[in-house]
């Protein structure tokens, strides 16, 4: 049975293991890099980054109520944690819009509706949150997430280009 919850304390080490793994799955693809570096700030911010205490509660406060303006989730299978996802509300003007910096499912699982219930959980908890939006970015070239977010009703509001500065 499919599911997604807040994440838990408990939960950390599985969070932990699949932060890394959807990094190393787009280190490689054009734009990853930065990306990797953001999910790496990201698992700082919800507590995976380091094995410790502190960490761990913040992964629990962070699944709790989301009254820190942050949000994880995990995705189950018959109870067994292959997914994750995160959330952070950012204020633009005056408009609260979230930012879902992480969604991932193992590809052992992917097929089978994780993803759909984890984004389901992290829209929901947006919506409490009094946002008016949701943002997800995503890898160019990366059609299987576009299709899949497109497919829950997103729809690009921005492309972000980038050029690298060479240094003499």
């Amino acid at each position: 049975m499919e599911s997604a919850r807040r994440a838990r304390s408990e939960d950390r080490e599985a969070i932990a293991a699949l932060v890394e793994a959807a990094c190393r799955d787009v280190e490689g693809v054009r734009g990853g890099a930065l990306l990797v570096a953001s999910q790496e700030r990201l698992g700082r911010r919800i507590g995976v980054a380091e094995a410790n205490e502190e960490a761990t509660a913040h992964v629990a406060a962070a699944g709790g109520d989301g009254s820190d303006g942050r949000c994880v989730v995990v995705g189950t299978v018959d109870d067994v944690t292959v997914g994750v996802g995160a959330a952070e509300v950012d204020v633009m003007g005056s408009a609260r819009v979230a930012t879902i910096g992480l969604l991932y499912v193992d590809p052992a699982a992917r097929g089978v509706g994780v993803g759909e219930l984890m984004l389901a959980e992290l829209q929901a908890w947006s919506a409490a949150q009094g946002c008016t939006g949701v943002d997800v970015p995503v890898l160019p070239g990366d059609r299987a997430t576009k299709s899949f977010l497109e497919g829950n009703g997103y729809v690009a509001r921005l492309l972000t280009l980038h050029r690298g500065i060479c240094h003499p």
